[in-house]
């Protein structure tokens, strides 16, 4: 049978430009300096993506081939032998400390514009009186930051069920998404389970 234009009979229909790019992932895989490259995830005191960490151990690949070389990054800090508990909780911990980064960075204005635009995108998915249902419940109010916070986590892969059966596969771990919150601001009152899991819902419905 002929092949089609574009396409590899390997590799379960993959183009041949996907291959190339797997192949060039594994080969830049295996030129990451591992032990290094572990330091840098695990430094609380500097946050590095696996783009940032890329630029310095592999420059030239991370210029031309910017995310392959971030995937490179990734499968050699997947590879090593940091503890599972460990990964599990540096993992958690990383879209929290990025988006506090992220808003660090900006200035009053560029904050506050930030935050109007997360609240309109949230309010179009689904609109909802915030004041009448969180204060009529007794409970505290999101802040614009906690609120953008749990967006990036529901929708990160990390933080959803990957077995369970069907009432609980896919769905968000609520403990985990209420464990970074809190984690990320110790001084705003703790969010239960329920609090993450009830606005989740609202969010969320169609």
């Amino acid at each position: 049978m002929a092949e089609t234009i574009g396409q590899s009979n390997q590799g379960d229909g993959l183009t041949h430009q996907q291959l190339a790019a797997i192949r060039l992932g594994r080969e830049l895989s295996e030129q990451v300096d591992q032990e290094v490259a572990v330091r840098m995830f695990r430094d609380p005191n500097t946050l590095r993506s696996f783009a940032e960490i890329a630029q310095e151990l592999l420059p030239e690949a991370a210029i031309d081939h910017p995310e392959i070389a971030s995937r490179a990054v990734g499968i050699s800090v997947a590879a090593s032998h940091i503890p599972t508990e460990e990964r599990a909780v540096l993992t958690a911990q990383r879209p929290g400390k990025f988006l506090r980064r992220t808003l660090a960075k900006l200035t009053p204005k560029e904050y506050s514009t930030h935050q109007s635009e997360a609240a309109k995108k949230r309010n179009k998915k689904a609109p909802i009186n915030t004041t009448g249902i969180v204060e009529g419940r007794g409970m505290r109010r999101w802040t614009e930051a906690e609120a953008s916070l749990l967006d990036i986590l529901i929708s990160h892969p990390n933080f959803r069920h990957t077995s369970g059966g069907s009432n609980k596969k896919g769905k968000p771990k609520y403990r985990e998404i209420a464990d970074v919150v809190n984690k990320t601001f110790p001084n705003e009152t703790p969010r239960t389970i329920f609090a993450v899991r009830e606005l989740v819902r609202r969010r969320t419905q169609p």
